[in-house]
């Protein structure tokens, strides 16, 4: 507890005060903040980063913003720039005393601690006995309704009750029916004690599972990935090899088109008896000439096979290539589930740790005092601030532990 008026610190425990203390706090215009603080900080060499470096022997921090207690000159008035000063001796002696968490009242005047008791403080759960927060099941639960029948009946439930306006019988029978709270709900210390303990147990197995399944995952990931390389490149040389017979189907129909069309043209032109005079003359100027007719026949004939060989080839490779293109697409797929199964499997794993982490902070939170300031003068419970909230102090304050 720190006096700004008496310009002392006084340290106490369970039994009340251990020791105490001269000071030099922030002087004007540097003013020591007041309030309910935490030790935040603690180390034994400390330089100053906003005052060119300057020594601060035994820093205790109990702000973020730069308040600390630390080894320094005590004139025997306020002089510091907001730290609180402690004669060397008394800093290093401190310095002991105290850890991290602990808290500071910082106050103008000098707060005296006073010993009370009251049923409205914080009640502890019983150490064994597990009846002690059981609810008495004999005791009939007074429920606030405000509807009212015609004939004024009410069901038994309601008989006695106070009708004020707030709870009508439907809500009230809803509100019955609903499922009881599924959390356990610990009646002694040894029972919550044991609770937090399963807790902190599955928050581990949970973090091994899902270290298990990210290894799985990350090897399915990995063997997906190698199926998915080699069906690609499968992929890749079916499709270099069914390019050529495609080429060829299309080439071959083309010929075949272009014999058709000539065919065709040929047997559209002159009349009959206009190609027998044509004919007679050929023959009787070159008796070798060919038959036109029977030679585009032909190479219509020819081309036709031609394009027909090229097109069962082609089909018979088309249908190994739809068996490869298949194969790629699976195994495609089956990369892509496997990628995200890794990733699902990788946030599965920080959440699991994250909850780690938060059932380890309250398990070591549960060996710490919960510490209140009740101020007589402001008739109000002050809660203790850590690096940025303060409390309003007031002249005289009572520390309470649980």
């Amino acid at each position: 507890m720190v006096s700004i008026k008496k310009q002392r610190v006084r340290v106490f425990d369970i039994n009340g005060e251990v020791t105490s203390s001269r000071i030099s706090s922030g002087k004007p215009g540097h003013d020591t903040p007041q309030g309910v603080f935490s030790i935040l900080e603690k180390n034994v060499y400390h330089v100053s980063n906003i005052y060119s470096g300057a020594s601060m022997p035994y820093q205790e921090r109990i702000t973020w913003s730069g308040i600390a207690f630390h080894a320094g000159d005590v004139p025997g008035y306020r002089a510091s720039h907001g730290c609180i000063r402690l004669p060397y001796s008394f800093a290093r002696k401190l310095y002991g005393l105290t850890k991290i968490g602990n808290r500071v009242v910082v106050s103008y005047d000098d707060p005296e601690p006073i010993a009370f008791d009251s049923p409205k403080l914080f009640q502890p759960l019983p150490l064994e006995d597990a009846t002690a927060m059981k609810s008495d099941p004999t005791r009939p639960q007074l429920i606030a309704v405000n509807d009212r029948t015609d004939d004024n009946s009410t069901t038994d439930a309601l008989q006695g009750v106070p009708r004020l306006i707030g709870v009508s019988p439907a809500l009230l029978r809803a509100v019955a029916e609903m499922p009881k709270d599924p959390q356990r709900r610990p009646t002694t210390r040894t029972e919550a004690d044991q609770i937090m303990q399963e807790k902190l147990d599955g928050a581990r197995s949970a973090v091994k599972t899902a270290e298990a399944a990210l290894t799985a995952t990350d090897e399915k990931s990995k063997s997906t990935a190698k199926d998915f390389a080699d069906a690609s490149e499968k992929f890749e040389a079916a499709r270099r090899s069914i390019e050529p017979l495609r080429n060829a189907v299309k080439s071959a129909e083309a010929r075949q088109k272009d014999a058709i069309a000539a065919f065709e043209a040929y047997m559209s032109g002159p009349s009959d008896n206009a190609k027998g005079d044509a004919a007679q003359a050929s023959a009787q100027s070159d008796d070798s000439e060919m038959d036109r007719e029977a030679e585009l026949e032909g190479a219509v004939l020819d081309l036709t096979i031609e394009a027909d060989k090229a097109r069962a080839e082609a089909a018979a490779n088309e249908i190994r290539f739809a068996e490869v293109q298949a194969a790629y697409s699976a195994a495609q797929n089956a990369r892509d589930d496997a990628m995200g199964a890794f990733r699902d499997a990788q946030s599965d794993l920080a959440s699991a740790q994250a909850t780690l982490t938060d059932a380890n902070k309250a398990m070591r939170l549960r060996s710490k005092p919960v510490s209140v300031l009740v101020s007589l003068r402001a008739q109000r419970i002050l809660r203790p601030a850590g690096c940025r909230a303060t409390a309003r102090s007031a002249d005289r304050g009572v520390p309470a532990q649980a």
